[in-house]
C-alpha cells in the first residue's frame, strides 16, 4: 500500500512601515531601506527601496515548508529632519502548518540589532505586552505585538498574594505562541486571582489576537488561595494550561498532569486545560490526568465558555 501526501504551498508578503516616534499614526515618506538575507548578504533587487505613503510591500514569497525565514532590514537614508536607524532590523517569520484548517499560519518577531560590537551583536527586545513600546537612546520606537516562548521549562514555585500566578505568562494582551514547554513535577503555582500552568489571564487587543499553545505539559500543582485579609477570592480560576481567556485560543497536543484546586474562590472555576473562555476555542488532542476541584465549575478539559456567539471545538 502506498499513501501519498500532497504537498501544500502558500505565500506571504512583508510590508514595511515607518512612523514618527511620537505619533504612531504618522507615516513617514522618503526613507530608503535595503533587505538582507539571514547571513546579512544583500538580496538582489531589494536595494534602496523607497517608502511611498510611509510603506512598501515586498513581492509574494513562496512557503514550501514550515520553519523560520529570517531577514534583516537596513535604513539607507532617512526623511529630512529625522535620524537614520543605524542598526539592522531583524525580521523573523515563523511558518507553522495548521493541520486543522489546512493552512499556514505566519507570525512575525522583530528586533533591533546593534552592529557596533562586531560579532558580539546585542539584541534589544521589547517587553511582551502589546501596547508597551521600547525606546532606544536614539528614540527609535516600535510596538510589540507577539510573545513567543519555545523549549522552556519552569522548575520553580510561583506565588502571588494579589495578582495572577503562572509558570510562564501571568497576563497578556498580544499574540502568544508557547510550544514545547513544561512545568516540572513537585512545583506549585498559587495566587488569590487567576492561576495557571502557562497563561493565567489573556485579554484581546484586536481581532488578530490569538493564543497558540502546542505540546505544552503541566505537572505542577495549581491552587487558588484566600487573600491576606482572610476574605475569600471571588470568581477566580485555576487551570493546568490557560486559566481565563478573552482572546481566541488554540491548544494542541497539550496535557495537564497536576492537581488543580479553586475551592478557595467563592465562585472559583477549575479545569485541566481551560477554566474560563469568552472567545473562540480549539482544543485538539489534549488530556487531563489531574484531580480537579472547585467551588463552582470543574472540568477535565474546559470548565466554562460564556460567549454563546463563539465556536468551541474539542477533538
Amino acid at each position: 500500500m502506498v499513501i501519498g501526501n500532497a504537498k501544500k504551498d502558500g505565500y506571504y508578503t512583508i510590508t514595511l512601515r515607518k512612523v514618527d516616534s511620537e505619533d504612531a499614526n504618522k507615516l513617514l515618506d522618503g526613507s530608503k531601506f535595503s533587505v538582507y538575507d539571514e547571513n546579512k548578504n544583500i538580496i538582489s533587487g531589494l536595494e534602496n527601496l523607497e517608502l511611498t505613503n510611509g510603506s512598501i510591500t515586498l513581492d509574494k514569497i513562496k512557503i514550501e515548508n514550515s520553519g523560520k525565514d529570517t531577514y534583516y532590514l537596513k535604513e539607507v537614508s532617512a526623511p529630512d529632519g529625522y535620524q537614520i536607524i543605524e542598526d539592522y532590523i531583524k525580521v523573523q517569520l515563523n511558518k507553522n502548518w495548521d493541520g486543522v484548517n489546512s493552512k499556514y499560519i505566519i507570525s512575525v518577531n522583530d528586533e533591533l540589532n546593534n552592529t557596533q560590537n562586531g560579532d558580539n551583536t546585542q539584541t534589544l527586545q521589547a517587553k511582551s505586552n502589546t501596547g508597551i513600546k521600547y525606546d532606544k537612546p536614539d528614540d527609535v520606537v516600535y510596538p510589540v505585538n507577539k510573545a513567543s516562548i519555545v523549549n522552556c521549562t519552569n522548575s520553580g514555585n510561583i506565588t502571588s498574594n494579589i495578582g495572577n500566578a503562572s509558570g510562564f505568562i501571568a497576563k497578556s494582551k498580544c499574540i502568544v505562541n508557547i510550544s514545547n514547554c513544561k512545568n516540572e513535577e513537585n512545583t506549585t503555582i498559587v495566587s488569590a486571582n487567576h492561576s495557571a500552568g502557562f497563561i493565567s489571564e489573556a485579554e484581546e487587543k484586536d481581532e488578530n489576537t490569538i493564543l497558540e499553545l502546542n505540546n505544552c505539559n503541566n505537572y505542577a500543582t495549581i491552587n487558588i488561595i484566600s487573600i491576606q485579609d482572610k476574605t475569600m477570592a471571588l470568581s477566580k480560576d485555576a487551570s493546568g494550561i490557560v486559566s481565563y481567556t478573552k482572546a481566541k485560543t488554540r491548544i494542541i497536543n497539550s496535557n495537564n498532569n497536576g492537581n488543580i484546586n479553586a475551592e478557595a474562590g467563592e465562585k472559583g472555576t477549575s479545569a485541566g486545560i481551560i477554566a474560563n473562555a469568552e472567545n473562540e476555542v480549539i482544543i485538539n488532542e489534549c488530556n487531563n490526568k489531574g484531580e480537579i476541584l472547585a467551588k463552582e465549575d470543574a472540568s477535565g478539559i474546559l470548565a466554562k465558555s460564556i460567549n454563546r456567539n463563539k465556536k468551541v471545538t474539542i477533538k
